[in-house]
């Protein structure tokens, strides 16, 4: 048993879980901003309440000035203590001049730079007050001038020519300011007040995210679009006629509207398949399905003398159409509830292009005696047949339930089951324990691979049953009556066993011979098996994705026996009852999912 880990998918991201990112991750940041600043805030609760800092302490450069003027350790000499604002200094004759002694040098005056600079930082800070409401309805007032600051200090100038009088320190320029009002108003704000402008700081910024977003999409899809290749407007030009002739095919528009448009490689395959089918008039030669997305630029499928010869059959197909009356042409219930079903799913983004819908529609007008209710299930059938790797991407919902319709009840055989399984008392469920069992040797029973088999097989009809597999390894499918089961050998095509195993958690393979490897995309977690006896198919299915994985396309002549094989020994292997399975009543695309 192996115990590599198990890989996960790569997926794509679309524009819309861009968007969606791109607004949570900036809302997210903002978030992280109000938090750091409300963190602050109640810290230090008045760090933003006053707009010009501390007004108790005046600014640098009114202390600075005040200093030079008023300095007490300047003494004065000249006797008029009642001197008038402005009158700094008497003037006397040059020679009675004298420097006045300093206790200390004169303070050093601010720069024009810090000045500025701290202005600058005041303003910021008034700025961020005032956009969360932590300063209520300020009226600050400007700073006094010159002559107002001189008016209200008591400096006594000094007189250099004589000696110093004793002069009073220097009193606050400043009028007093109302920072205890302007406080409580403040704080009476509520919180619920200040959290809504901050929700609002952050929500505004993500709208105007999300507008420029789908702006700029809108924008790149209409101007930004590459023009067509030959083969793609071949498709268009297809889409436009089955349009014109057939009723309620109004999802072909997208493709003539180019909001559908195909990869060319897609458009080349599609082209020649079904020129095979019209030359025919029967189905056309098997292949392995349509080449993958990361093997369209590496391979020219055909030459360009076959796509030629390819268009020119379709062409004169569709002169046959041009000639029709418009709408004239009614698909049949069955198929105008596919097909809003298809143009739901492409919308809701659950398959890649409507390729579907223009398969539907040619079948409608290739097979006109064919019952049209039968169609879409004819269609599938076909499809399979054609193309054995993911033949569709979806299953539409009424064709869906025409193949859940074949539900069986299934229980496990314990007189097929190896020893080493342990199997539940329903007979619904099995993994691997650690000691073998000892249990009767029929000729029957697996004692090699850790496999077992259903108590009753088929031999016509359609069956269909459900399996919730582990994460590591499965094995799943039918075997034959007369198929051997002892021992280690090879449990494929050859032996008599038609099965899809998946190995190390990251190997799903068909066991043909040789084995067919598949695309890890198509990986399940919960997985449908489906035996149509009398058309010949095994099909298994992704049940969360209701897509399509493989089909095996044999000729049955003998019973076959459902069959169940893990290495699984912590999560079981469970058969689903038919009960089990949940009807939706939904017309078209299931409302809930």
């Amino acid at each position: 048993m192996s115990t590599a880990a198990t890989p996960t998918t790569p997926s794509q991201l679309t524009s819309d879980q861009l968007t969606v990112i791109v607004a949570a991750f900036s809302g997210l940041v903002f978030f992280v901003v109000i938090v750091v600043l409300l963190s602050i805030y109640r810290k230090e609760p008045h760090c933003c309440k006053d707009t010009h800092g501390d007004m108790d302490a005046p600014p640098q450069y009114y202390s600075s000035r005040q200093t030079l003027v008023g300095n007490p350790c300047l003494e004065q000499t000249h006797d008029n203590t009642h001197s008038q604002s402005g009158q700094l200094f008497l003037i006397g004759l040059p020679s009675s001049y004298r420097l006045p002694t300093l206790e200390s040098p004169l303070p050093r005056l601010p720069s024009y730079e810090s000045v500025r600079k701290k202005d600058r930082q005041r303003q910021i800070h008034m700025m961020i007050a005032d956009r969360f409401g932590l300063n209520g309805s300020i009226l600050t007032e400007p700073p006094p001038t010159y002559e107002e600051s001189i008016c209200h200090s008591i400096e006594v100038p000094f007189d250099i020519l004589g000696s110093v009088i004793d002069a009073p320190h220097p009193q606050n320029i400043y009028p007093p300011h109302p920072g205890t009002e302007l406080t409580t108003q403040s704080e009476s704000l509520s919180t619920v007040s200040k959290m809504m402008q901050c929700f609002h700081f952050i929500v505004e910024p993500v709208k105007n995210i999300t507008a420029k977003l789908k702006e700029s999409r809108k924008r790149e899809k209409n101007d930004k679009r590459e023009p067509l290749e030959e083969n793609q407007l071949f498709i268009v030009e297809l889409a436009r006629d089955l349009n014109r002739v057939c009723q309620r095919s109004e999802v072909l528009g997208n493709i003539w509207k180019l909001e559908d448009i195909w990869p060319t490689p897609l458009c080349r395959a599609f082209i020649l398949e079904w020129a095979s089918l019209l030359e025919s008039k029967k189905r056309p030669m098997q292949s392995d399905g349509w080449p993958e997305e990361s093997e369209w630029r590496e391979q020219d499928l055909f030459s360009e003398n076959e796509m030629e010869n390819a268009k020119r059959t379709i062409i004169n197909w569709t002169k046959d159409l041009r000639a029709q009356p418009e709408q004239s042409v009614w698909p049949g219930e069955a198929v105008a509830q596919v097909l809003e079903d298809l143009q739901a799913a492409w919308r809701s983004r659950n398959m890649p292009n409507l390729l579907t819908a223009m398969e539907l529609l040619m079948w409608v007008l290739l097979t006109q005696g064919l019952d049209k209710e039968a169609i879409p299930q004819q269609w599938l059938i076909w499809k399979q047949r054609t193309q054995k790797i993911g033949a569709a991407r979806y299953i539409p919902h009424s064709v869906w339930d025409w193949i859940s319709n074949a539900a069986v009840e299934i229980s496990l055989d314990l007189d097929t089951a190896n020893p080493d399984l342990l199997i539940s008392n329903d007979e619904k469920k099995m993994r691997c324990g650690f000691e073998r069992k000892d249990v009767p040797n029929y000729h029957q029973r697996f004692d090699g691979w850790w496999c077992a088999t259903g108590v009753e097989g088929f031999n016509s009809g359609r069956h269909y049953w459900e399996v919730e597999v582990g994460e590591r390894d499965f094995r799943l499918g039918v075997a034959k009556e007369s198929a051997l089961r002892k021992g280690f050998k090879s449990l494929n095509t050859d032996t008599g066993y038609l099965t899809l195993r998946l190995e190390r958690g990251t190997e799903l393979k068909a066991l043909t011979v040789p084995f067919t490897a598949l695309p890890p995309g198509l990986i399940p977690r919960k997985v449908a098996v489906y035996l149509d006896y009398d058309q010949g198919q095994l099909s298994f299915y992704d049940v969360d994705s209701r897509s399509h994985i493989y089909t095996y396309n044999e000729s049955f002549n003998e019973k076959l026996f459902p069959l169940f094989g893990t290495t699984e020994i912590i999560k079981d292997l469970v058969i689903k009852s038919p009960g089990s399975k949940a009807y939706c009543l939904c017309p078209s695309l299931c409302l809930w999912g």
